[in-house]
Formats: C-alpha cells, sequence, structure tokens
C-alpha cells in the first residue's frame, strides 16, 4: 500500500511539473529582448516602445498550453535588420532598443507550436517611419487576442484549431501620454536620459 501511494504521489508530482513546464513553454520565436531601461542610456541609442496587449482564451484541451505568439515585424531600411516585437500576455508597456534610422512596418505575423508561422498580414503602406538617435519613439497601444479552442489536433496533424486576431490599434494623444506616463512609472530614470515622443512617419 505504501509503494502504491508514494506511486500515486510521483505521478502527481509529475503532472504537475509538466503542467509548469507547458504554461511556461514559449513558442520559440525569435522576438527582440526587452531593453534593459535601468542604467541610463547613450545620446547615441534609439528605442520604440508601447503598449504590446495579448489576451489569450484557452478551452479545456488547451489548459496547460497554448503555445502561440502575435508578431510585429519591422525593418530598418538601410541595414534590412529586422526586429519582431511580441505582444506579451504580462507586462505589456516595454522597449525595445533599436538601430537609429528608417524603417518600414512589414506585417503582423502569428505564430504557433515551436515557431511555426501560421499567418502573415503584410502592411501595405508606402509610410515609413523615423527613430532619432536619443530618442524613445511610441509605437502605439496594440491589443491582440488568441484563441485555443476546440480538440487538441494528433501528433503530426496538420492545422491548428487557433484563432487569432488585432483586437485594437490605437496612436492617439491619450494612449501616447497614458502608455508614456506607465513606461515612466516602471523605470523613473529611463525619461531623463531620452526624448518619448510618437513615432515619426513619413510618407
Amino acid at each position: 500500500m505504501r509503494n502504491s501511494k508514494q506511486a500515486m504521489w510521483n505521478y502527481s508530482y509529475l503532472f504537475a511539473l509538466l503542467a509548469i513546464i507547458m504554461v511556461t513553454l514559449p513558442s520559440c520565436v525569435d522576438t527582440v529582448k526587452r531593453a534593459s531601461l535601468n542604467n541610463a542610456s547613450s545620446e547615441n541609442d534609439a528605442y520604440i516602445y508601447g503598449r504590446f496587449q495579448l489576451e489569450v482564451k484557452r478551452s479545456i484541451a488547451f489548459l496547460f498550453n497554448c503555445s502561440s505568439e502575435i508578431v510585429l515585424e519591422m525593418k530598418h531600411i538601410a541595414t534590412g535588420k529586422t526586429y519582431k516585437i511580441g505582444l506579451k500576455s504580462s507586462r505589456p508597456v516595454y522597449a525595445v532598443k533599436v538601430i537609429p534610422g528608417r524603417y518600414k512596418f512589414v506585417s503582423i505575423d502569428f505564430f504557433y507550436g515551436i515557431g511555426r508561422l501560421s499567418k502573415s498580414n503584410p502592411v501595405n503602406s508606402q509610410a515609413t517611419y523615423h527613430i532619432s538617435k536619443g530618442t524613445a519613439a511610441y509605437f502605439g497601444d496594440y491589443h491582440g487576442y488568441v484563441a485555443c479552442r476546440g480538440k487538441r489536433p494528433s501528433l503530426g496533424e496538420a492545422g491548428a484549431p487557433f484563432a487569432w486576431q488585432m483586437k485594437t490599434v490605437k496612436f492617439d494623444r491619450a494612449s501616447f501620454i497614458r502608455t508614456s506616463n506607465e513606461l515612466r512609472r516602471l523605470h523613473p530614470g529611463f525619461s531623463k536620459s531620452v526624448r518619448m515622443r510618437p513615432i515619426k512617419i513619413t510618407k
């Protein structure tokens, strides 16, 4: 009986451990890391910041894992370097460090599983975004939505029961002020070393 109880405890412990691993399992998309804003920035640094919010809904089949991401892809025109800015389900207000210069907003992409691209929505615009040295450029408030629902597909089965959309995109003055103030509150010394302003858009 003691061995039976020990075995049951071991299985329960293993199940709990697997659940934790699955909840924290990323989709392995190579998104740009959050910038460390605790130290003062130099006048040559440049940043993109905003509110990049991801809302996730799970059915019981995906209770322990809904590995998916919505990503904004920006490209530095002069070098061709791309930055994938991921929407986050926690701590959505953040900044990424970038090369100063002109950018194109390339696409909004949805990934699921181990970095598997499911859908890419090109941004059909001739607009360019200019980010100067010593500037933190506000890129907007984005609210994306992912639903993991229905029956989980078998291993190797094509497709996946995910629904996703970009629910709202805001670039108004009130959103700029709110998000900028939140970033200042999170990193008090950051705004003292860079100029925080809406991103400059040219066509």
